[in-house]
């Protein structure tokens, strides 16, 4: 089941990758980060699947903020303007 649900994703990211020309999708949040063994062989062979000269060099990264993508960007939706540059400085 979870091979085929990636099968799925990786036919939509191959449909933005081809219509959007991208070269890099950054993928992030608890259930990629602790998947990504599972997850990424599926979404690749999605990728190399149709036209393989439209997908050729694409790469699938883990985000850098790993798990914590999802929470940051929630985040940054409701945080005040003042916490904004304070935040920011972190990184």
């Amino acid at each position: 089941l979870v091979h085929q649900a990636a099968y799925r994703f990786g036919a939509v990211l191959y449909n933005l990758t081809v219509s959007l020309d991208i070269d890099l999708i950054v993928m992030g949040g608890s259930v990629f980060s602790h998947n990504q063994d599972l997850l990424l062989p599926s979404l690749n062979a999605s990728l190399a699947r149709g036209l393989p000269a439209l997908t050729a060099g694409v790469r699938i990264v883990p985000a850098a903020l790993g798990e914590r993508t999802a929470d940051l960007g929630a985040l940054s939706l409701v945080m005040p303007p003042e916490w904004t540059a304070a935040f920011l400085a972190q990184f």
